[in-house]
């Protein structure tokens, strides 16, 4: 008997009618580990309590790690449950240098990561085959870690551009690079200082694949602006600056209905909850501004809305308030980057704590607590929504890998392909 079928049998032990408190967890996040019911018995990393499943942590070869896939070694219940040596060890030199942006292309089932690396002129983007859960290659090129303050060191941002195999990353010295992910290496580097006003990194960016134009944040610049640039001449179009942003500007996206950029500004002078700038890419400036009820950092469009990092849904088209989904404690969510898995409709917030929001109910579902100790920090995270694994690179351990779950609908959507 598996796990699967165990949970099941947990739904069902509700008097007939009533749901169970639990039930409806399970339901939601029915894990797909493969212990048997002895082996939960007599195993002490095989939990029937927890709600999520922690697949292991990728890992380079030849360093010490878990090599677990597809089926879950065991429920993450607490942050004593990873095995020692991979607290210690483990993926790509542990990510003690840090890291930065996520990302995922489903299409291909790759996952990227920008690891700064410890080392200056080591920063590369990490390759992991999020099909199967294995570490593939590392792609160099990038300034790595510069100083103590992240404004400086490199990779950042990354985008991918499916249909051409290409790779975009923000850069420390303030360059945008473009790797061709056929040969691994970088075959174009974007000057987007403005003419020397800008010094510092570039960072997270995002892509109109209608008009083939990039559009890439310099958020910590002495006045925060961004930078368009043309995919096809890769040539800088254009800048914007945003005098108002106090706090710097945050995740962007794109979307194709509208053809307009969403820009997470999370301070104004006027207004501590920041805002949502809706940003036209032909005129190059800002054509309307959507209020958020808190100060989100991240991101992403789900549907018919935009979600915030904070727990706000706003409507795409019109920019009305829609939900402000709180967390346990009543304040609203945390987190940075932030990731709308399509194959299971779920938002997935990058921090220690990682909310899990249904935006659809909207509601949020559970957390999954992700660094061991007080070793981790986690502030980026991005999903594979062919097999709905999420993929969370914490500092000094690795990137973990965590089994998604069900919907409301009672079907199983993990293997959805």
């Amino acid at each position: 008997m598996s796990l699967q079928i165990f949970t099941n049998i947990m739904m069902r032990t509700a008097s007939p009618g009533v749901e169970s408190p639990m039930s409806a967890t399970h339901r939601m996040f029915r894990v797909r580990c493969r212990w048997t019911i002895e082996e939960m018995i007599t195993n002490e990393k095989a939990y029937c309590a927890g709600l999520v499943c922690l697949c292991g942590i990728v890992s380079r070869p030849g360093r010490v790690g878990q090599s677990r896939w597809p089926s879950c070694p065991y429920l993450h219940k607490n942050r004593d449950d990873l095995d020692p040596a991979n607290s210690t060890t483990g993926y790509s030199g542990n990510l003690s240098g840090g890291n930065d942006i996520s990302w995922e292309d489903s299409a291909a089932e790759r996952y990227y990561l920008a690891d700064t690396t410890n080392v200056a002129g080591g920063g590369q983007v990490d390759v992991i085959d999020s099909e199967h859960g294995t570490f593939l290659y590392a792609i160099g090129g990038f300034v790595g870690h510069q100083s103590s303050s992240f404004i400086h060191n490199g990779p950042g941002g990354i985008t991918v551009i499916h249909k051409d195999n290409e790779l975009w990353a923000g850069d420390g010295n303030t360059t945008t690079k473009v790797v061709d992910l056929t040969t691994r290496s970088v075959v174009a580097n974007v000057d987007v200082s403005d003419h020397g006003f800008g010094n510092t990194r570039a960072d997270e960016l995002a892509y109109d694949s209608h008009r083939h134009i990039i559009m890439i944040t310099i958020p910590d610049a002495t006045v925060p602006y961004v930078a368009f640039i043309s995919q096809e001449t890769r040539m800088v179009l254009g800048y914007l600056r945003f005098p108002a942003a106090v706090n710097g500007i945050e995740q962007p996206a794109w979307d194709r209905r509208t053809g307009l950029f969403y820009l997470n500004v999370p301070q104004i002078p006027t207004d501590t909850t920041g805002e949502i700038y809706v940003i036209d890419p032909v005129a190059m400036t800002v054509v309307n501004t959507f209020q958020s009820p808190c100060a989100g950092r991240g991101l992403v469009i789900e549907h018919e809305n935009l979600v915030t990092s904070c727990g706000a849904i706003v409507n795409l088209f019109n920019g009305k308030l829609r939900a402000a989904v709180l967390g346990t404690d009543g304040n609203p969510l945390g987190g940075d980057e932030i990731w709308f898995d399509s194959g299971d409709d779920r938002v997935y917030f990058g921090s220690g704590n990682v909310a899990v929001v249904d935006p659809l109910i909207p509601k949020l579902l559970t957390y999954f607590v992700t660094p061991p100790g007080t070793l981790g920090r986690v502030h980026s995270i991005a999903a594979d929504s062919e097999n709905n694994h999420v993929f969370v690179p914490v500092t000094n351990i690795g990137v973990q890998v965590w089994a998604s779950s069900e919907n409301d609908d009672g079907q199983d959507h993990s293997e959805r392909r």
